[in-house]
């Protein structure tokens, strides 16, 4: 499944709001200059969407929290945007475009990418792009002279994946060893107390829960 995201600067927020530009994800500046950076208001324009920091890192402090570095001329260089040991992202994104990914692959990433593909569609080839996932892909640039477009790609990006849970009935207790053991498995269990799990009249029918990201 995919999503329709835009992205534009601060200063374009209200008017890019009031267009059907159908997107569910919306990229948010939280570095830049005046015109750039978003404002508290702007993002409540969008109450229902997904919400992607973007941080350029240009003519303001870099912000740990942002979930894009964005590597390209005046803002992050590769070199710098790779360095986790600053950034408290739940999925770090490297956004960049054909031209510069060859130096941030060079750099050791290996997380996840937003290509900038102007006229890319879903089904065409993606550059080489080594161990990283591409989330996304920016696919149109300054839309109505206001905003830029983009295909998601990750189901779940920018949260990460909830873990899957699932549930196992038919678990009873073994009155000898005292532990539980699978039901339906007891003819061929071993008890550490010798032979067989023993169910015995006494026991419960247990449910239980496993989690995992598979």
């Amino acid at each position: 499944m995919t999503r329709n995201m835009i992205d534009c600067t601060g200063q374009n927020a209200a008017a890019v709001n009031r267009l059907d530009t159908g997107a569910t994800v919306i990229g948010w500046y939280s570095t830049g200059t005046a015109d750039i950076a978003w404002t508290e208001a702007d993002k409540a324009l969008w109450p229902l969407a997904a919400k992607v920091e973007i941080d350029q890192g240009y003519q303001s402090p870099k912000t740990t929290t942002a979930t894009v570095r964005d590597v390209e001329t005046s803002a992050w260089t590769a070199d710098e945007a790779v360095k986790t040991d600053t950034w408290d992202a739940a999925r770090p994104t490297i956004y960049t475009d054909a031209d510069n990914l060859p130096s941030v692959l060079a750099e050791g990433w290996k997380g996840d990418l937003w290509l900038a593909l102007p006229g890319w569609a879903v089904g065409d080839p993606l550059p080489e792009h080594g161990d990283c996932t591409v989330v996304a892909v920016q696919t149109d640039e300054n839309v109505d002279n206001l905003y830029d477009k983009t295909i998601v790609l990750d189901d779940y990006w920018p949260e990460v994946k909830p873990p899957v849970v699932t549930d196992q009935t038919n678990w009873a207790w073994c009155h000898k060893c005292q532990t539980l053991f699978y039901g339906p498995g007891e003819k061929d269990s071993a008890c550490p107390r010798g032979g067989t799990h023993v169910r015995g009249t006494e026991s419960y029918v247990y449910t239980l829960t496993v989690t995992g990201t598979e």
